[in-house]
């Protein structure tokens, strides 16, 4: 299984109701790290959790700085990720089909349209 991703950058909002925007195409990095980076979180989470009524503070120092790596990933990532396996989005008209029912969701999801 490879993961791969369709980072979008959002630029200026044209008149028309369109944007300036650019994508690219990748493995996926940025998924990728913000997996392991969750992964730590959730790992120094549950020492404090074993810790009891009283955390040590080193246990408190690792699981903020884990916390803090993570929101540091999440906000350099792209405005829009679509990421998938291509193990199982294995053929354009797959992703296409993905896509469209995202797009559906978009469509109920209570935000402006313009």
């Amino acid at each position: 299984m490879a993961r791969r991703t369709i980072n979008v950058t959002l630029g200026q909002a044209l008149q028309d109701g369109k944007y300036n925007s650019s994508a690219t195409s990748a493995t996926s990095a940025v998924a990728a790290s913000i997996g392991t980076l969750q992964t730590d979180v959730e790992a120094a989470i549950a020492v404090l959790v074993a810790d009891g009524a009283a955390p040590t503070q080193a246990h408190v120092n690792t699981a903020a700085a884990a916390w803090a790596l993570l929101l540091a990933a999440i906000n350099v990532a792209p405005n829009v990720v679509i990421d998938f396996d291509d193990a199982v989005v294995t053929n354009q008209n797959a992703l296409r089909a993905a896509v469209a029912v995202a797009l559906k969701n978009v469509a109920g999801s209570g935000l402006a349209v313009g």
